[in-house]
């Protein structure tokens, strides 16, 4: 067994993110609002309709706790190829997802992350559950480095996922 578990959780009902958690959502979210004019989205999206545009919700706040958006709520140029490849990597994971995220039932989704590393894909797919599917989820990541999982414990709490 890995002696070093962490969980990140989506929306489970009777779990509301803490103050704190929506406090720093709120900001970001403005901040975001303030940098994203029509004419800068349609420059990062290409035109595209994209989960995590800045402009969605939660989704800056998801955006400066994996590190690419900027304290003023703007996405450098260095990360925006990034910011392409984790909206294409929802897209594909939903459509594999769909039949199971889109049932109509109380019980959470669960999914488990090995290896997780900067924990990008588990808090990925805990705010897609709670921002896009309307649903509870489960996500456990594991790995063995225990500073990595007491940064990712730190950033799902941030986004109160935890």
């Amino acid at each position: 067994m890995l002696p070093l578990l962490r969980r990140a959780r989506g929306n489970r009902p009777g779990c509301p993110p803490s103050a704190r958690a929506s406090s720093f959502a709120a900001t970001f979210a403005e901040r975001s609002a303030r940098y994203w004019t029509p004419k800068r989205l349609q420059a990062l999206s290409g035109g595209r309709d994209l989960p995590l545009s800045p402009d969605k919700p939660g989704a800056a706040a998801l955006l400066r706790v994996i590190g690419l958006m900027g304290s003023d709520g703007s996405i450098g140029s260095e990360a925006v190829r990034k910011f392409r490849q984790i909206n294409l990597l929802l897209l594909e994971v939903e459509r594999h997802l769909a039949p199971h995220a889109s049932r109509p039932t109380r019980k959470p989704l669960r999914v488990l992350e090995l290896a997780s590393g900067q924990s990008q894909l588990s808090l990925l797919l805990a705010h897609a559950a709670a921002h896009r599917w309307g649903r509870p989820a489960q996500v456990l990541a594991v790995d063995r480095d225990a500073t990595r999982v007491q940064r990712a414990e730190r950033r799902a709490h941030a986004l109160g996922l935890s």
